[in-house]
């Protein structure tokens, strides 16, 4: 049987201005390395093994050592409580490589070594704009817009057709720091919004 998940999603980076990571793997990111949080909210989705994903909200906390399409990547992956433990192992083998399908083999091949998943409290409210993480860190976001007050987007870049977003919104960030204690502490510099589909 196959997966599907669907849904609107984050991503906050420690680059500032913009991911380059997002464009190319021919660029270093600012600081020579690089982090990140994606945040997802489910809106629809079942397993492999028919498990209900709707409504799951996970965030994934990583670093990388330079660029993330080179890979050597760590990570971990936070579910609200809400997720139960059946919901929480279909996210895991989606993300974790486990599972079928082009995203489990993209994560897979950036991400190295994965930290043990950490239940606990992940908000995303999308009418205020902020996503948080219990105890690791909280930013707000604030859409880019042109001087007609008109949001700005990229299409087509290459992280976007690996991973199936067709539209990434650029947002302004707080600079808030995010710190897990197995993970670098960082400060949010910038970041973009989605909605994606994914299925095997």
């Amino acid at each position: 049987m196959a997966w599907s998940f669907s849904g609107r999603g984050l991503e906050i980076c420690s680059c500032k201005t913009f991911c380059p990571c997002w464009l190319t793997a021919d660029v270093q990111p600012d600081e020579g390395w690089c982090a990140a949080i994606f945040a997802l909210d489910c809106a629809e989705g079942v397993s492999d093994k028919g498990v209900d994903l709707a409504g799951v909200k996970i965030a994934m906390l990583a670093d990388w050592p330079g660029n993330f399409h080179h890979g050597n990547g760590k990570a971990r992956l936070y579910f609200d409580p809400a997720v139960s433990a059946e919901q929480q192992a279909a996210i895991g083998a989606i993300f974790e490589g486990e599972a079928e399908g082009p995203v489990p083999a993209l994560w897979n091949a950036v991400i190295d070594e994965w930290l043990p998943p950490t239940t606990t409290e992940v908000g995303i409210n999308w009418d205020q704009n902020t996503v948080s993480i219990a105890a690791v860190g909280e930013t707000t976001m604030t859409a880019l817009t042109d001087a007609n007050g008109n949001p700005v987007h990229m299409h087509n870049s290459v992280s976007q057709v690996a991973i199936g977003v067709e539209r990434l919104n650029l947002m302004a960030v707080d600079g808030a720091a995010w710190a897990d204690p197995d993970l670098r502490e960082w400060q949010a510099a910038d970041g973009v919004n989605f909605e994606f589909s994914w299925a095997s």
